[in-house]
């Protein structure tokens, strides 16, 4: 059956502003009453389905993206700039809340501080959005599961959602993003049970330990293979590159690029859309992670939105 979407994103959508090469310390701060001056600004579409749909359309994908905004000028902002790529906008607009806007400061050693604000992400109605999703089974390979825990409201249905779609032959990709402080431990056990269903698994190092309340990547590796089943998992470490467990137990760890960061900000939903693109391409794991690596690091030193010729560029100059 064809299906016209490679992928469909549901999570959350912000208004991105980006202070470049902004001096702070990072064990200080921004110094309070003062005014502190960076030399770049870029306002972006952000959050991690928004970065996800993004950048897979940037490299070519068929993707749609479901997520809730305000009715407010900075909702429209965040319409016009999706409009410039060909996505599928499944977004519901509300008047009752505020679109979230959030502010990131990157000081000279690629260091963030990251502010956020708006209401718009934690009233996404899981009704509505359940119902939305479902009418597109047909016609996406892959549902994309991003910022879970900042979605408290979807959390309850997420995993009847999951096993839905699966039995529809949809493959699903989750990256549920930091564990803050509200994290109880009864949502973490919701994650490790929607886990073993999810067809691929995408965690930094510090989630996936917190998750499987581990010390090591390895240790964590080995409760995975505990499980009945278990999806695709590629760990991302930032610089240190990443570390992927595949179906048949192999362990791959793959080296990241060696670049100045003017922007770190989205570079895991960089690497999500990369990895999907390349496994979609027939690439085995350890290409698909080397992919992703070079998505993200043209992500986070040269474009918000990597090409196809700027990734090939990164990894044939990794190559020489």
């Amino acid at each position: 059956m064809h299906r016209p979407f490679d992928a469909l994103a549901v999570g959350s959508i912000y208004l991105d502003i980006h202070y470049g090469m902004f001096p702070f310390d990072s064990k200080v701060g921004i110094t309070t009453e003062t005014e502190t001056v960076g030399s770049q600004v870029l306002l972006t579409v952000g959050g991690s389905a928004a970065n996800f749909a993004q950048i897979a359309a940037s490299l070519g994908l068929q993707t749609a993206l479901l997520g809730k905004i305000g009715q407010d000028r900075v909702g429209d902002i965040v319409t016009e700039e999706l409009g410039k790529l060909k996505i599928q906008q499944l977004i519901f607009t509300d008047p009752g809340v505020r679109t979230n806007v959030s502010s990131h400061f990157t000081n000279p050693s690629g260091r963030t501080i990251q502010t956020t604000g708006g209401s718009a992400n934690a009233a996404l109605n899981p009704e509505d959005v359940f119902r939305v999703i479902r009418n597109y089974f047909d016609k996406i390979s892959t549902l994309y599961i991003g910022s879970y825990f900042k979605l408290t409201a979807l959390q309850a249905g997420y995993y009847d959602l999951v096993k839905d779609a699966l039995a529809a032959g949809i493959e699903v990709l989750l990256d549920h993003g930091m564990i803050s402080n509200v994290v109880e431990k009864s949502h973490i056990e919701k994650v490790q049970k929607m886990i073993e269903q999810v067809t691929y698994y995408r965690p930094n190092e510090n989630e996936f330990k917190t998750i499987w309340d581990v010390d090591s990547i390895e240790a964590g590796f080995k409760k995975l293979q505990q499980l009945s089943t278990r999806p695709e998992t590629v760990v991302t470490r930032g610089g240190e590159g990443a570390i992927g467990l595949d179906q048949s137990g192999n362990v791959y760890d793959v080296p990241s690029f060696s670049i100045t960061p003017k922007n770190a900000v989205g570079a895991g939903d960089s690497f999500n859309a990369g990895y999907l693109y390349a496994r979609k391409s027939g690439k085995e794991m350890l290409e698909s992670i080397q992919f992703a690596h070079a998505v993200a690091a043209v992500r986070i030193s040269e474009s918000p939105l990597p090409t196809i010729e700027q990734v090939t560029s990164m990894l044939g100059a990794k190559n020489v």
